[in-house]
């Protein structure tokens, strides 16, 4: 090979052939020297349309039956739950609380009492900590770290050990 004392970034020592048109232009990528655009402009771009994309979206349809319910006066709360889980469900689950187990038989409204739900995620929680309580190799303190990193709960070392003695598991 020849030693060229050019420098490879200077416009004489590299020519690259400009997009097919056969005209020799110096320098390379961004370092070639300016040429004309093409006339004629884009042609198709010149007919483009707007992009209203909810036509071809699929439409929500609401049971209609849930705007029966709506209609019958059944407060909002109720009619989420019923368009979360469906009607049919919801009326499974109407019916079920509508028992006389339940309510007053001479009242028209029916008194529920639920648990919240972050009750049900400490309960999960819990049965966590009793899970890997069960691994002799496992102290609290690593659960207590386990359940920092998954949950971004911040437990006391001493509260997972009562988790633990209420199910008469040694830590």
């Amino acid at each position: 090979m020849s030693n060229n004392n050019k420098k490879r970034s200077s416009t004489l020592g590299i020519t690259a052939v400009s997009g097919g048109s056969g005209v020799s232009v110096p320098g390379v990528g961004a370092r070639q020297t300016p040429t004309q655009a093409p006339g004629g402009g884009g042609g198709y771009l010149s007919i483009c349309t707007g992009s209203d994309f909810s036509v071809f979206a699929p439409e929500k349809k609401i049971d209609p039956r849930i705007i029966e319910l709506q209609e019958m006066g059944l407060g909002q709360r109720w009619l989420r739950i019923a368009h979360q889980v469906g009607f049919d469900a919801f009326m499974v689950m109407w019916r079920e609380l509508d028992s006389d187990e339940f309510g007053d038989s001479g009242s028209e409204r029916i008194r529920v009492w639920i648990p919240k739900f972050s009750r049900y995620l400490k309960f999960q929680r819990n049965r966590y900590i009793l899970f890997r309580a069960n691994d002799p190799d496992i102290k609290p303190d690593e659960i207590q770290k386990e359940i920092r990193k998954m949950l971004g709960e911040s437990l006391s070392v001493p509260h997972i050990k009562r988790v633990m003695e209420k199910a008469n598991i040694e830590g």
